[in-house]
C-alpha cells in the first residue's frame, strides 16, 4: 500500500440484547455482574458487517439490533471496501445458520475473525469470552438445555422466515420484573365486575431451574418431585387467569417452605407465585391459611431495599385482587392499614419500575374501596391524598397513566373526595396544562369533569 493511501478507521457496535436485565440482575442470577448480553457489528466504509443467520451488510444504526449500547474503536485499515466485501463473501460458507451456535460460533467469532483481517486486532476479551464466563457458572451450567433449545427454535424462526437473519435473543433469557409491561386486566370469569390490574406473564421453567440451581442444598427430594408437577400445571399457552384447577398437593407444600425463605433469596419464587396466587384454588388456601404467610411475604419483600424483590413483591400483592378471595383478604382492616402504609410512599419513587407496580396495586385499591363505610372512605381517601401529592408533580404521560385512572376511580366513587380535591390548585392547575397529545389526555379531561361537578 502507498504511504499516501488513506486508512478507515474500524469499530465494533455493541447491542445489549437483554435490554439491561443483565446489567440489573445477573449479580444475584450468576453470582458476578455483567454489563450487557453482547451482539456485536464490525463497522467499517461506512457499513455494518454483521452475523445473525447470514451475514449481513446495512448501514449502521438500521440493522436489526436498532441503537448500539456501546462501540469499540478497534483500529484503521488500508484494506479498501472492494476487499472487505470479497473477504467477507469468501467467509459466507463457513458462517451459516447450520454453523451458528449461540455458545460456540455466533456473531462476535464472526465479527472477531473480520478485525483480525483488518486490523491485526482480536474484539475486546469482555466480548469474546463472555459466554464462556456465563457458562462457567452454576446457573449457566443449568440454563444449558435451555439455549440449546433456544437455540433450534431460533433456526427454525430463521427458516421460516424472509429476513435471513435469527431474531435477536441473549445467550439466556431468565424471568425478569416488568411492573410496566406485563400488566393486564383480570379474566371476567374470575372477577365479573372489577378489572384489576395484574402481572401473569413468565416462563415458569426457567424460574423453577434458577431456583434449583441457586438453592439446591436445601431442596428434598419432594421438593424437586413438586418442581415437576409445578411445571406441568402451567400450559405454555394459557393465561393463569383462566386456570381453575388446583395444583398438586406437592406444590402448596413446596412453596409454604419457600415463602419462609429470607427476602433476598424470593426473586424466583416471587416470579412463580405472583402467578400462582391468581388460580382461585390457590389463593383459597392462602387466603384462608391459619398462618396467614401472605402477611409476611409481603412485607418482607415490599418494604426490601432490593428493587427487584420490592417490585415482584408488590406485583404479587397486586395480585391477590384477581380473585374476590382475595380482594376480602386484601381489605381487613389491620391488612389494608399496613399495606397502605408501605406501598403509599412509593409512589413518590425515583424508580420507575417500582413507581409503577405500586401504581398499579393503588388503582386495584381504587376499584375495591368502592363502599359506604367510613373505614373504606378513609382509605380512599388516604389514598386520593397520596396519588394527588404524587401527580401533581409528575409528568403527565403513560408512567402516570395508572395514577390519573386510580384518583378517575376514586373520585367517582367518593364525591366528598373529590370535593377536597377540587380545591387543590396545585393539582388542578398541573391538570389544565395536560399537553392535548397526552396518552392520558381523555383520563385527565375525566378527571376533571369529576372534579369540576363536585
Amino acid at each position: 500500500m502507498g504511504d499516501d493511501e488513506e486508512s478507515a478507521p474500524v469499530s465494533l457496535n455493541c447491542y445489549d440484547i437483554s435490554g439491561g436485565w443483565a446489567a440489573r440482575l445477573s449479580d444475584s442470577i450468576v453470582g458476578k455482574h455483567i454489563e450487557g448480553i453482547w451482539h456485536t457489528g464490525l463497522v467499517v466504509h461506512g457499513y455494518e458487517y454483521f452475523w445473525g443467520g447470514e451475514i449481513g451488510v446495512m448501514r449502521p444504526g438500521r440493522t436489526p439490533f436498532g441503537a448500539p449500547t456501546k462501540s469499540y474503536k478497534l483500529g484503521s485499515t488500508f484494506v479498501p471496501k472492494e476487499l472487505v466485501d470479497d473477504y467477507v463473501n469468501g467467509l459466507r460458507p463457513q458462517y451459516t445458520p447450520q454453523t451458528y451456535s449461540l455458545l460456540s460460533n455466533n456473531c462476535n467469532n464472526f465479527t472477531n475473525e473480520l478485525n483480525l483481517f483488518l486490523t491485526g486486532n482480536s474484539n475486546p476479551p469482555e466480548i469474546m469470552t463472555q459466554a464462556d464466563e456465563i457458562m462457567n457458572t452454576d446457573a449457566g451450567r443449568a440454563f444449558k438445555p435451555f439455549i440449546l433449545k433456544m437455540e433450534a427454535d431460533m433456526k427454525k424462526q430463521l427458516a421460516a422466515s424472509n429476513t435471513g437473519f435469527m431474531p435477536p435473543s441473549p445467550l439466556f433469557v431468565p424471568p425478569a420484573p416488568a411492573a410496566a409491561a406485563s400488566m393486564s386486566t383480570a379474566s371476567a370469569q374470575q372477577h365479573s365486575d372489577k378489572n384489576p390490574l395484574l402481572s401473569v406473564k413468565g416462563a415458569v421453567e426457567p424460574a423453577t431451574i434458577m431456583i434449583k440451581a441457586l438453592k439446591n442444598s436445601q431442596l428434598s427430594a419432594e421438593d424437586k418431585d413438586a418442581f415437576v408437577h409445578l411445571n406441568n400445571f402451567f400450559p405454555p399457552t394459557s393465561s393463569p387467569i383462566r386456570m381453575t384447577q388446583p395444583p398438586h398437593q406437592s406444590v402448596y407444600a413446596l412453596f409454604d417452605k419457600m415463602i419462609s425463605w429470607p427476602a433476598e433469596d424470593l426473586f424466583y419464587v416471587l416470579f412463580i407465585f405472583r402467578m400462582l396466587i391468581v388460580v382461585p384454588p390457590v389463593a383459597h388456601y392462602y387466603t384462608s391459611h391459619e398462618g396467614d404467610p401472605l402477611k409476611a411475604l409481603i412485607e418482607k419483600t415490599v418494604s426490601h431495599m432490593d428493587r427487584k424483590i420490592k417490585i415482584m413483591g408488590l406485583e404479587l400483592t397486586s395480585n391477590i385482587f384477581a380473585t374476590r378471595e382475595g380482594e376480602f383478604y386484601m381489605l381487613v382492616p389491620e391488612r389494608l392499614d399496613r399495606v397502605l402504609n408501605l406501598i403509599l410512599p412509593l409512589l413518590g419513587s425515583t424508580d420507575t419500575g417500582v413507581k409503577q407496580a405500586a401504581s398499579s396495586l393503588v388503582y386495584n385499591y381504587s376499584i375495591s374501596l368502592d363502599g359506604k363505610d367510613a373505614k373504606a372512605t378513609a382509605a380512599a381517601r388516604r389514598c386520593a391524598t397520596a396519588v394527588a401529592e404524587s401527580l401533581a408533580t409528575a409528568a403527565l404521560d403513560a408512567s402516570s397513566e395508572r395514577l390519573v385512572m386510580s384518583l378517575c376511580q376514586i373520585t367517582k366513587s367518593h364525591p366528598p373526595i373529590a370535593g377536597s380535591l377540587a380545591e387543590n390548585a396545585e393539582l388542578q392547575a398541573h391538570l389544565f396544562d395536560c399537553p392535548p397529545d397526552s396518552p392520558v389526555q381523555s383520563q385527565v379531561t375525566q378527571l376533571l369533569t369529576t372534579l369540576n361537578a363536585s
